[in-house]
């Protein structure tokens, strides 16, 4: 096979590292989609049970509750009472991490057993770092965890059908039009303004929600078959607006007594920062990009996108496995180079991307990454340096105990 010029010469300089490394983002993301269903077949839980594992240790317990909590305290990126985040905390599948997440969890441990949440899971044992203030809070969110833990009913057979009632919509469903989910977007954040939804807003929101439905495919009788269902499970939780509210103020007192806390920044990691910072200020010095390249590069993506569709996944796993078999032994051949840049093309190919656009792209990126000054020893050296403060926070800091080696495809 005959390479397009560009991709060869992008693909055999010596910058090839950050496209390389992009791709391989990329397609791990892609796997993480299947951490759930690789888990259920390792341990053999069921479906229920399988949305509750948010550590993925094989077992619900008192600990994917707080994974949820923890995550939630140190997000950053907190907006309302929900942040974005990964799929394994999202218990609900909502597309957001929430309290509600940490409630799911815990009316399941209510009715399959696991034992209520004691304080010494939620300090760890550092808890000598841990305010006297920052104690009580943790102690109140317990108290109310295992509060409205107790009051749930949800009984196996209401998961079952709403389970049902899901797969029987998503056999039919297509994604639904981008104007119809932007509509409802607007409606709800015009509502929620002032805490309070009125029946006109009540109203107004019905019917966005109905417009989403409809472009998807889904009919107003499955719909409402899944409302139902969810409804059922809601009420027999024992969950109201006012549990999740006490959740959530618990969970922002935690947060701000973190942020009041004086991080452990030890002499040793300032040294690290400094020296990081000034590495990236000597590259960055060295850069001759002009806006001109970067407004030339997206131009050529938009026009990239707009025809693309969905690549062949079966093409997208062989580059994975190219791409992991030609970083292996830490060296990148020219065979290597050569069947990782088939590899590329073969993927856009199959999205459909002319390939007049394809070399557009590349030439574009090629141009830029000739511009930045960037050689590989330079990343290696900001590698270096970001490892360096890596190593010195977990030397001052708790690891997470829910981080585990995750199942990779085969």
């Amino acid at each position: 096979m005959k390479l397009p010029d560009s991709l060869g010469r992008l693909l055999n300089s010596r910058y090839t590292a950050k496209p390389r490394r992009a791709i391989r983002e990329r397609s791990m993301r892609l796997e993480k989609l299947d951490a759930r269903a690789m888990l259920a077949a390792d341990f053999g839980m069921g479906a229920s049970a399988l949305a509750m594992d948010v550590n993925a240790d094989g077992a619900v317990s008192a600990s994917d509750a707080l994974s949820v909590i923890n995550h939630l305290v140190r997000s950053e990126s907190q907006r309302g009472d929900g942040v974005v985040g990964d799929s394994l905390r999202d218990t609900n599948r909502d597309g957001r991490i929430s309290s509600i997440d940490a409630l799911l969890v815990i009316n399941h441990l209510n009715r399959h057993g696991g034992g209520t949440i004691q304080l010494r899971e939620l300090v760890g044992p550092r808890g000598d770092r841990i305010s006297d203030a920052q104690k009580d809070n943790i102690r109140q969110l317990m108290g109310d965890l295992n509060s409205i833990r107790a009051e749930s009913e949800v009984t196996p057979e209401q998961i079952t059908q709403l389970l049902g009632d899901l797969a029987t919509v998503a056999a039919d469903a297509t994604r639904p039009s981008e104007e119809s989910v932007s509509q409802l977007i607007e409606s709800a954040q015009a509502a929620a303004e002032d805490g309070k939804f009125t029946p006109v807003e009540l109203a107004g929101l019905t019917a966005d929600v109905q417009a989403v439905l409809e472009s998807a495919n889904i009919s107003p009788k499955d719909a409402q078959s899944v409302a139902d269902s969810v409804r059922s499970i809601v009420q027999a939780s024992g969950v109201d607006q006012e549990d999740v509210q006490i959740i959530a103020a618990d969970l922002n007192a935690i947060f701000a007594e973190f942020q009041n806390r004086e991080p452990v920044v030890s002499e040793t990691q300032r040294e690290n920062i400094r020296i990081l910072v000034s590495d990236i200020t000597a590259i960055r010095s060295e850069s001759e990009v002009t806006p001109e390249q970067i407004e030339e590069l997206r131009s050529s993506l938009f026009d990239l996108a707009e025809g693309a569709t969905r690549p062949d996944r079966s093409l997208k796993l062989q580059l994975l496995r190219d791409t992991r078999a030609a970083r292996s032994d830490g060296e990148i051949s020219d065979a290597d180079r050569e069947q990782l840049a088939s590899g590329v093309d073969a993927v856009l190919e199959s999205a459909n991307i002319p390939q007049a656009e394809r070399d557009a792209v590349l030439e574009d990126i090629q141009s830029i990454v000739d511009a930045s000054g960037i050689a590989q020893e330079d990343i290696q050296t900001i590698a270096e340096d970001v490892n360096a403060i890596r190593t010195e926070f977990w030397n001052n800091h708790d690891r997470p105990r829910d981080r585990i080696v995750r199942p990779t495809r085969r």
